[in-house]
């Protein structure tokens, strides 16, 4: 049943899991009819497929199917608040004090973390015979249209869109792109130009000024325009504090600027792009150095600029500044200066993703490890074992990293746990991810590889899926070498209509498998070369040929890189999950 007014959205249906994620979906669409941006419509639909299904687990299974037993969904939408109502009939249960990140030994606990981490109020209110779970979050406005309102509202609206980073998936996605141009090339100006013009168009803005600070004559000079060649170099003197590009610069913030604004501070940009100009001055600083003014905006009217447009420049800016600086100093790797409170939250959000504690099932030992290269990636594991007859293995690599892999990793995780029916049959569970995420990722030009591996217990027949993934390694007695298994199909987003094949084997006694994300082979040293393929398979096989135990094996595999890399940070995620077979049950 689903009912939808102006502002509201009734939904109740079956306790049924695939029935919750339906639910979530329709929630997510309305909210996007009332206007909610992008990044808050990833995190309700998180956070009603989490609290939905907890709601499922949480009813007795020989009552899941009654009526009574059904699951309601009351999604309001106001100015200045989204809120859930989710009600249920279950047993229900104890709400905790305080929400944290369960504990290593603790299997429940991910989705309360979940829940309160990305609403700013949660209540639960237990009955006799139903219970409420109250959810509600702050919604994030629109800039404001007038000009009274958008002066009074700037400083507010600025703070708001520092806490929106996670939303702007394009931006990120153009940063990835283009940032590694800067080490190939030898003209950083040329390079910096090339990803200002991409700029505009991510913004729909028609001009660009990037001015660089010269410290020696305390001035700013142009690094590139979408005006004219940048060759020549044409100081503008800090004490000229006047110009807008200046005040920025002494000011530390933020200078908005339109028809109304005096001639004499928009003097310099007037001279490049004509008069009537609307628009912002950005200064990018690294650390707490002055690097430079980006200046971009349109030629007339005006510059009612959005949250997510904001959110792209200041990125934008503010990375182009980090790589430019080390260019042109000391070559070294700067952290982007996107690191917030939202990355901790999201570092929480992906830690609480990974099984905390792996099956032990007689005649297998599984271990597994993970490592991202900032605070967040795009890397993801997990093992999920299906009513005692298999287990199922699935690792993944969301193209890219930072926030907006680990929103998709998330994402990810809710649809495999999603369909528990589909666990023996990994191909047709792989197309099915491909259907549901195909849309999102292809919005923000983004893939995932990802690969499944079915174990069923009792005959140990092995079936491999890949979805563009490495593949997986095998070694069996007298574990002389590695040989390797790879269903076939393309990575997730590519294509809406993938098909996936299975390779299928017999996982002999004392057989190992190891499974892995391309960081762990591509792993690099000072000059340059990767760690490569045949390294670690040689590791893999030598140890189950010496019977050292997984969970050393996998410490001696992170030693391996590490003495690779010399020093060298890491630029990818790295994921693996071994298995042995030490006998059938």
């Amino acid at each position: 049943m689903s009912k939808k007014n102006t502002d509201s959205m009734l939904i109740e249906t079956p306790c049924r899991v695939e029935a919750v994620r339906g639910a979530a979906r329709l929630l997510r669409s309305f909210l996007a009819e009332q206007g909610i941006v992008e990044s808050e419509l990833n995190a309700w639909e998180l956070v009603a497929m989490e609290a939905g299904t907890n709601a499922v687990q949480n009813t007795p299974r020989q009552f899941s199917s009654s009526k009574d037993n059904s699951v309601r969904f009351l999604m309001n939408a106001w100015p200045d608040t989204v809120e859930l109502c989710i009600t249920d009939h279950s047993n229900g249960f104890e709400w905790p004090e305080n929400i944290e990140l369960p504990s290593d030994d603790s299997e429940h606990g991910r989705g309360l973390f979940l829940i309160n981490s990305l609403t700013d109020n949660v209540r639960y209110l237990r009955g006799r015979r139903e219970n409420f779970l109250i959810m509600r979050k702050a919604r994030q406005k629109s800039r404001p249209t007038s000009d009274v309102q958008r002066d009074s509202d700037l400083e507010s609206t600025l703070k708001m869109m520092t806490e929106e980073l996670g939303s702007t998936y394009e931006s990120l996605s153009a940063i990835f792109r283009f940032s590694s141009d800067l080490g190939r090339v030898d003209d950083s100006k040329a390079c910096a130009a090339k990803w200002l013009y991409e700029l505009m168009k991510v913004t729909s803005m028609e001009w660009f000024s990037l001015l660089q600070l010269d410290e020696v004559n305390s001035a700013l000079y142009l690094t590139a325009s979408s005006s004219m060649a940048t060759d020549e170099k044409q100081l503008i003197s800090l004490e000229q504090a006047h110009l807008v590009e200046i005040d920025a610069a002494l000011q530390c913030r933020d200078i908005w600027f339109n028809e109304n604004t005096p001639a004499a501070a928009l003097e310099s940009l007037s001279a490049r792009f004509g008069p009537i100009l609307c628009g912002v001055a950005h200064p990018i600083y690294v650390g707490s150095q002055l690097f430079g003014v980006l200046c971009i905006g349109i030629r007339s009217g005006k510059a009612d600029f959005s949250i997510s447009q904001v959110n792209v420049v200041h990125t934008f800016a503010d990375f182009l500044g980090i790589q430019l600086s080390n260019v042109n100093a000391q070559q070294e790797a700067v952290e982007a200066r996107i690191v917030n409170n939202d990355l901790q939250v999201a570092a929480g959000i992906q830690r609480s993703l990974l099984p905390r504690k792996l099956p032990r099932l007689s005649g297998l030992h599984i271990a597994a490890r993970s490592q991202n290269a900032r605070q967040v990636g795009g890397d993801f594991y997990d093992v999920i074992l299906d009513d005692e007859v298999g287990i199922l293995f699935a690792i993944a690599d969301v193209m890219g990293k930072g926030v907006p892999a680990a929103m998709f990793a998330a994402i990810l995780r809710s649809q495999l746990r999603a369909r528990p029916d589909l666990l023996g049959s990994p191909a047709k569970l792989m197309a099915w991810l491909n259907q549901v995420l195909y849309k999102d990722l292809d919005r923000v030009d983004m893939f995932v590889t990802a690969q499944l591996v079915y174990l069923e217990l009792d005959t140990r027949q092995l079936t491999v899926v890949s979805a563009g993934h490495c593949p997986v390694m095998l070694t069996e007695s007298p574990f002389i070498d590695s040989r390797q298994l790879s269903g076939d199909g393309p990575p997730l987003g590519i294509t809406r209509d993938a098909f996936y094949t299975e390779e299928q084997t017999l996982l002999k006694p004392n057989a190992r498998l190891l499974m892995l994300t391309d960081g762990l082979i591509e792993v690099r040293n000072p000059k340059g070369r990767v760690i490569g393929e045949s390294v670690v398979s040689e590791c893999f096989t030598t140890s189950a040929r010496e019977h050292i135990g997984l969970e050393i094996v996998c410490d001696r595999l992170l030693e391996l890189t590490r003495n690779h890399s010399d020093g060298v940070p890491p630029t990818d995620d790295i994921t693996f999950i071994m298995l042995a077979n030490d006998g059938l049950a």
